[in-house]
């Protein structure tokens, strides 16, 4: 067990995908890298507004996102135009130092979530390789997503020249479900298990890939709660080549 001390409060913390890396929210943004049997700061900075969004993506060697969630006060009322409007991506070099960009949004952001991944794709995959995808959401009632811009050719040389981010799909999600994002709609990844549950006697629920052969590699799913008891699905095609983007509700 180890105890992590920062010089300011903690509002919120995300594990990277595979548990090599945590980063946390507030005044400080401080991402922690795992080293042998200890932890140690990779980097670290000041923000101007407490960053209480916070997310990871598989490894420390990734971006990460943070960003400011407007009060319960700023959604509901007059103050709706008040607060942060940017999404602050950050992925290091290795060498205690980072590079940082603003992702800008019309009105306060709600959601930030990277696309999740399990590191490792199956062999049935072959040399199929998922970019870095961030969903963000802000009170306009706009769910966007944000796609990492490959910088290949630098990345094979072992050079890191910073994270550069593009919009490549816009979902109107309130418009879509008449609601408030982030009050009474809420939106999310969803994440493949590779696997179908069925139903057995009475309320038994089985898990099994018996059966399963869906190939999901070119479709990521979008799940929304609400408004009420509504739950809606989005499928999204093509994040990782440059074809078209579609993202039919089902």
């Amino acid at each position: 067990n180890a105890v992590l001390v920062q010089r300011t409060k903690v509002e919120t913390i995300r594990w990277t995908g595979s548990g090599d890396g945590i980063i946390s929210g507030g005044m400080e943004v401080v991402f922690w890298k795992k080293s042998n049997r200890c932890w140690e700061i990779a980097w670290k900075f000041n923000a101007d507004q407490p960053q209480t969004l916070v997310s990871a993506t598989w490894s420390i060697h990734g971006p990460s996102a943070t960003a400011a969630r407007p009060s319960k006060e700023q959604i509901e009322g007059p103050l709706i135009s008040q607060g942060s409007k940017c999404v602050l991506v950050c992925q290091s070099n290795g060498l205690s130092e980072y590079s940082k960009v603003k992702l800008q949004h019309p009105l306060p952001i709600v959601t930030i979530q990277w696309r999740p991944s399990s590191g490792k794709l199956s062999n049935r995959y072959g040399r199929y390789s998922k970019r870095n995808v961030l969903l963000t959401c802000c009170l306009d009632g706009t769910a966007r997503l944000w796609s990492e811009i490959d910088n290949g050719k630098a990345k094979r040389a072992g050079k890191n020249t910073g994270c550069s981010f593009c919009v490549v799909a816009v979902i109107e999600i309130s418009q879509c479900l008449n609601g408030t994002l982030g009050s009474d709609i809420f939106v999310t990844w969803g994440t493949e298990i590779e696997g179908l549950v069925r139903r057995g006697e009475g309320d038994k629920l089985n898990f099994s890939k018996e059966g399963f052969e869906h190939d999901v590699r070119k479709c990521d799913w979008l799940v929304g709660f609400g408004p009420g008891l509504l739950l809606s699905f989005w499928a999204v095609h093509c994040l990782d080549d440059v074809s078209p983007l579609r993202f039919p509700r089902v």
